[in-house]
């Protein structure tokens, strides 16, 4: 399974936090991969952290990137009909229907949560107790 990270998480796998070392570990060992694209990825690529574990996924095959001019539209379309200040991530999750997000943004949660909105189920992770739901990805990113 792939997953998306908000954000607001980006501390947690820079500064490898109990929460987000197994999430950063999970992806770095070949297990995991990582779904980024539009607004997302322009927020993950502030870190220096982020830019250097996205390379690493992208080399291994593992990063599965969004871009252009569809997810942009998408995010637009979607900015009124979210609860949150976050619809580049549900733009995303609808793009690649990828349905494993790390996030602790409660807001966010809503809207994922939204079977109206999503159209399909969305498991959150928040910390470690979620770690079921790292499971091996075996996605071909998008086509």
């Amino acid at each position: 399974m792939c997953i998306i990270c908000d954000a607001n998480t980006v501390h947690d796998i820079k500064d490898k936090t109990p929460d987000g070392s197994i999430v950063l570990r999970w992806m770095l060992t070949g297990k995991g991969g990582m779904v980024i694209g539009g607004h997302l990825k322009r927020e993950l690529a502030r870190s220096k952290q982020m830019l250097g574990t996205m390379a690493q996924l992208e080399r291994a095959g593992r990063l599965h990137t969004f871009e252009g001019s569809d997810i942009d539209q998408l995010t637009a379309d979607l900015a009124d009909k979210c609860h949150s200040d976050d619809p580049h991530v549900v733009a995303l999750v609808l793009m690649s229907k990828c349905p494993l997000v790390f996030s602790r943004d409660k807001g966010l949660h809503r809207d994922l949560k939204n079977n109206e909105l999503i159209g399909f189920g969305v498991s959150i992770y928040q910390n470690t107790t979620h770690d079921h739901l790292l499971t091996e990805c075996k996605c071909k990113g998008p086509e």
